[in-house]
């Protein structure tokens, strides 16, 4: 839908921007006030929730503000900004190097796929169908761009960039990645 969601100090927002309308608010809903990422789909939004021992996501209906599922990932990483397909829910273990997919609504994990190296641009799904992950090689101080099939993790195609970093994340026009 039309929606527009934010968050601020422990609260998310959603609203209806052909109205101009709040349509729910979550005040207080959260054990911390460090809410880093929002990602959403017409029918969900994902709010990253960390704390000082913690990270977890929770998984909103993006009409009614509802909690539909927490994820706990397991270990306090830097989990990167998640992004939503369809009922699939992704992010991006920047520690491990470790891109996991989850099954929404109920939140259980599909699959992990590890590229070893940390995340240089955020998750990207051109199509639909496959997701764009750039990661650094640190010790060769290079940016791999790999093509991973968003049903099953499996990566159809890797290049490196001949980039040692990308300052902005890149730019999709026309079926190109444009790098400025």
């Amino acid at each position: 839908g039309n929606h527009f969601y934010f968050r601020t100090r422990g609260e998310v927002l959603g609203y209806d921007l052909s109205t101009g309308k709040s349509l729910w608010e979550k005040k207080d809903a959260y054990k911390s006030t460090s809410m880093r990422t929002l990602s959403s789909s017409p029918r969900y939004l994902a709010v990253t929730e960390s704390t000082d021992e913690t990270v977890r996501f929770q998984v909103l209906d993006a009409t009614t503000g509802k909690r539909i599922v927490t994820i706990d990932p397991g270990a306090f990483h830097f989990w990167r900004t998640p992004l939503i397909l369809g009922d699939t829910f992704y992010s991006y273990d920047d520690f491990d190097g470790m891109l996991v997919a989850w099954q929404l609504p109920d939140g259980q994990p599909l699959f992990r796929t590890k590229f070893g190296g940390q995340l240089a641009s955020e998750l990207q799904s051109p199509d639909g169908k496959n997701l764009l992950i750039h990661h650094r090689v640190l010790k060769e101080r290079k940016i791999i761009l790999s093509q991973v099939d968003a049903a099953n993790g499996r990566i159809n195609w890797q290049t490196d960039l001949k980039l040692e970093s990308i300052d902005r994340g890149p730019i999709l026009a026309d079926s190109r990645i444009l790098y400025v």
